[in-house]
């Protein structure tokens, strides 16, 4: 499992990017989830990277290890762990970035503990947040963030796996990449 935190300016950016490739490859966008770069047309994501890598971001890419997947018996928890150490991970970058995060919970009780785990930690870096700052979204077409991130983070999977027709994908944003972490599980 990977998880990547976008570090963007101004949120217009990554619309542009998206509406750009829409225009570009209509039927790509057809569905109303949006984007999903996993079963996508390649020159569509090899569009959005390219797009993506001119302009002013920066990438933090967490990869999850088989450690920390072992070590967790609740794969919820897991996740909220691993969002919650990628988030920090970038705040030590931009400490006055405010996460928009896919909403992956439906759940009231998940979603709160989502958000009181990122409070913790910004707390815990000395960054004044509320909870209100934290955006959590169910994806779909009009998500564009959620959509850059789907994107890079399937061509860092196609990467590490050695794919050959898709690995070349994310050298088309590494540039672009300002760290990749290994989350192993609970720190200690």
């Amino acid at each position: 499992m990977h998880i990547v935190a976008v570090i963007i300016a101004a949120p217009e950016i990554l619309r542009r990017i998206i509406l750009a490739a829409r225009k570009k490859f209509p039927r790509a966008f057809a569905s109303p989830r949006g984007y999903k770069a996993e079963g996508a047309d390649i020159r569509v994501t090899a569009s959005l990277l390219r797009e993506l890598a001119r302009s002013d971001c920066e990438i933090v890419v967490v990869r999850v290890t088989a450690h920390a997947v072992r070590s967790y018996a609740d794969v919820n928890a897991l996740y909220i762990d691993a969002v919650a150490f990628a988030v920090a991970s970038a705040w030590k970058l931009h400490p006055n970035i405010k996460p928009v995060l896919h909403r992956r919970y439906y759940q009231e009780s998940l979603t709160r503990k989502i958000t009181n785990r990122l409070l913790d930690e910004a707390r815990r870096q000395g960054i004044a947040l509320s909870a209100d700052a934290i955006e959590q979204r169910a994806g779909g077409a009009q998500e564009y963030g959620l959509q850059i991130a789907d994107a890079v983070a399937w061509s860092y999977t196609q990467a590490r796996r050695g794919r050959l027709r898709t690995a070349r994908l994310f050298e088309l944003i590494r540039a672009r990449v300002v760290a990749v972490i290994d989350y192993t599980g609970k720190q200690k």
